[in-house]
């Protein structure tokens, strides 16, 4: 926004790119001392509470994290500065019922993934159940999310695939309120363009090898599959295959053909990342428009994903990557025995995948479609009253 002449600002609970500009980190007295107290011993209880669930009913698939925070943003000096507030991935930094209370400006926020309408789950597998493993904490936080959220003075979500926003839609918390379909957005500029060759190089990865890359901010999360990628990956030409592993680890992983390597915060060196290997494996059992998906494809490398959430949006099946069905095992494997015996055809699918990225996804074109929901926010603002947008960006697009 800011390389379109607006004047943006970006309010965060931790920054962890230091090098970014227009960052402010939230450093406040978050609420009086009595009132601190009372939160801290809200999370005590929630977590010795959700402890005892995970060891009667085992533990939840996906992070799970309350409505409530420690923290009063709406007398912070930007909420007070802006027009408009656009809100992203906030859990546990804004509290719901003192935000959508005390700011009365109108609300963009992009949902980047379910826990904004859930009662607590960041991702649920096959979509909303009707049965909770914690069913008295999730209809409690469901109950005051959408007391909460009817107090906003006008609230406008935007959902990355049309999966999450037909989630958002029917959910109790976020019904009846507009929902526009906007998909995330990649600078393309920041893209490497180092070669295969050069990249390899860099990194030291052997230079004949077939590279897999499987990238997650936290290895060990189910949700992800690397348990379904381990099992898959084929036992035959285990001697020019390398599986690099991307991401943090709580735990033991498995030895060759797998290689770790920490998650790079530096956009740059995971450009890099992604331009060494042949093929991103994507094995997520539930997930929304990922970031992994577009950055590699960004690369040029084309993506072999399951077919869950918002992924079977960005993969065309043979054309920019290889769609498999969710959970089948057998399916992945054969997915990426077909990548490593035709190398043509690969290399063909990752720039299909680069030509998808700059037609969908370039940071011009999302930057765009924002801009004109800021603009009609902006105008209802000055008039008074609430129109539909009148182009093609409306609520069911």
């Amino acid at each position: 926004m800011c390389q379109q002449g607006h004047d943006s600002r970006v309010l965060v609970q931790q920054q962890y790119h230091p090098e970014e500009a227009g960052v402010s980190v939230f450093q406040d007295t978050p609420l009086s001392f009595l009132k601190k107290a009372k939160q801290s011993l809200a999370y005590r209880w929630f977590y010795f509470r959700k402890n005892q669930l995970a060891r009667k009913f085992g533990p939840l698939p996906t992070p799970f994290s309350l409505a409530r925070s420690v923290y009063s943003l709406p007398g912070h000096a930007l909420i007070q500065w802006a027009d408009i507030i656009h809100l992203h991935w906030v859990a546990e930094f804004v509290d719901y019922p003192r935000f959508f209370a005390q700011v009365h400006k109108p609300i963009v926020w992009t949902l980047h993934d379910m826990h904004p309408f859930t009662g607590g789950e960041q991702l649920l597998l096959g979509g909303l159940p009707p049965n909770d493993l914690y069913p008295l904490l999730a209809q409690k936080q469901l109950r005051l999310k959408r007391k909460a959220i009817v107090q906003a003075k006008q609230l406008v979500l935007v959902c990355p695939s049309k999966w999450i926003k037909s989630q958002s839609i029917v959910s109790p918390v976020f019904k009846g309120l507009n929902h526009y379909h906007i998909p995330n957005g990649i600078d393309l500029t920041r893209s490497s363009w180092m070669s295969q060759r050069e990249a390899r190089e860099k990194w030291h990865f052997p230079s004949q090898a077939f590279i897999l890359i499987f990238v997650s901010e936290h290895l060990q999360n189910p949700i992800k599959g690397l348990a379904h990628l381990i099992q898959a990956l084929p036992k035959t030409n285990t001697d020019q295959l390398l599986c690099l592993l991307v991401g943090k680890s709580e735990g033991a992983l498995p030895g060759f053909p797998f290689q770790h390597l920490e998650y790079q915060p530096k956009e740059q060196a995971m450009a890099e990342l992604y331009a060494a290997a042949d093929v991103c494996v994507v094995p997520s059992l539930a997930d929304n428009f990922p970031n992994t998906v577009l950055e590699a494809m960004a690369a040029g490398r084309p993506v072999i994903g399951y077919n869950s959430g918002g992924i079977g949006e960005m993969i065309k099946h043979q054309h920019n990557g290889l769609l498999v069905e969710a959970g089948n095992v057998g399916a992945l494997q054969q997915a990426i025995e077909h990548c490593i015996h035709h190398p043509d055809a690969c290399q063909k699918m990752g720039q299909q995948a680069r030509i998808w990225v700059e037609n969908t996804c370039a940071q011009e074109k999302i930057t765009f479609q924002y801009e004109e929901i800021y603009e009609k926010l902006g105008h209802d603002l000055k008039q008074g009253f609430n129109a539909p947008l009148t182009n093609a960006l409306g609520p069911d697009s």
